[in-house]
């Protein structure tokens, strides 16, 4: 098979429906939507000083068949798990380039099919577009243990190490939150359920937004409350993430939990073929309640996420005993590198 290779700087270079069908086909995230792209290329939520996308066509017939988005930022480790892979002199802030960016927990290869020749096409592309950049390193962060293209990637060079787990509660054995609920022990459930009452007690209310969105500088400002409070300030900046929310696409929604008219939670979805993604969010803990807000977030979470008939629920990382404890299941993530 015969490939030719383009290395665009933004995506509006090539076409959505072009893109998108790839991802369809490849059955990737929401994190791969041309739309989605575009929306972070115009204002991403971390410095990047070159976006870089990889389309590659079959010469015979032109069919677009594989597509990549990367980023070239200075580095970085917002989570503080890509030192475990690459070793950078302290102080130094060496060039990398990276895909995906570090809100997507499942980072893929999207292409019609994947081969080796097809992966090493690609990676010696990115490798190739790195040095030029004066980057010392390309590679793939988020990668799951069970993906296939771990072993290619290996064989093209990159060093794989596990760096993060992300997790996912399996829908398909739930038709109702208490099928959900039923599948508990019982602590976990009992608690849960009394956080929800007391919610109800006080008067709390839930909503489901879809866009366009009226109340993105309240959505914003707690999921930057809950980045301070985790020492991450930069992880969710204001402007730019409202913008993003803005123009992401069709695939958001926003949950939110309401004490009288104040948003003390929030959760922002996505969605895509087979997933509820609960992506981002953040709750107000200066509201003064009988119940944990970020519980009954969750419990609205589940809810909308049965409700949406997906196979999957997406949770993302950390917050490990917490999601065991809920019925989740963990896949662990890797970062593959490789020295240019």
């Amino acid at each position: 098979m015969m490939w030719e290779v383009e290395v665009l700087e933004s995506l509006s270079s090539v076409k959505s429906e072009e893109w998108n069908t790839v991802i369809d086909e490849a059955n990737a995230s929401v994190f791969y939507r041309h739309e989605l792209l575009y929306a972070y290329e115009k204002k991403p939520l971390q410095p990047v000083e070159r976006f870089v996308y990889v389309v590659v066509r079959e010469v015979e017939s032109g069919k677009c068949v594989a597509v990549l988005p990367s980023y070239l930022v200075r580095w970085s480790d917002p989570l503080g798990v890509l030192s475990q892979a690459v070793r950078v002199p302290e102080g130094e802030e060496a060039p990398i380039l990276l895909t995906h960016f570090w809100y997507c927990y499942d980072t893929r290869l999207p292409a019609s099919y994947l081969s080796k020749p097809l992966v090493q096409l690609i990676t010696d592309v990115m490798a190739e577009t790195a040095r030029e950049y004066g980057a010392k390193w390309s590679g793939f962060v988020n990668v799951a243990d069970s993906e296939q293209l771990i072993p290619m990637l290996e064989a093209a060079g990159h060093v794989a190490v596990q760096t993060e787990t992300r997790y996912i509660l399996d829908l398909s054995q739930f038709t109702t939150m208490d099928e959900y609920l039923s599948s508990l022990r019982s602590r976990p459930r009992k608690n849960l359920l009394r956080y929800v009452r007391k919610a109800r007690e006080e008067g709390v209310t839930f909503t489901d937004h879809v866009p366009p969105f009226a109340m993105t500088t309240e959505v914003a400002a707690l999921c930057h409350g809950i980045a301070r409070k985790h020492k991450n300030d930069g992880y969710y900046p204001y402007v730019e993430l409202e913008h993003f929310l803005r123009t992401a696409g069709d695939s958001l929604r926003i949950l939110g939990v309401n004490l009288k008219d104040r948003l003390i939670a929030t959760s922002i979805c996505l969605q895509d073929q087979t997933c509820f993604h609960t992506w981002a969010g953040g709750a107000d803990y200066s509201a003064k309640t009988s119940f944990a807000a970020n519980y009954v977030l969750f419990y609205r979470e589940v809810e909308a996420a049965i409700s949406s008939g997906k196979k999957i629920m997406e949770a993302g990382r950390r917050n490990a005993d917490f999601k065991l404890r809920y019925g989740m299941q963990p896949i662990h993530l890797y970062a593959c590198i490789r020295h240019v």
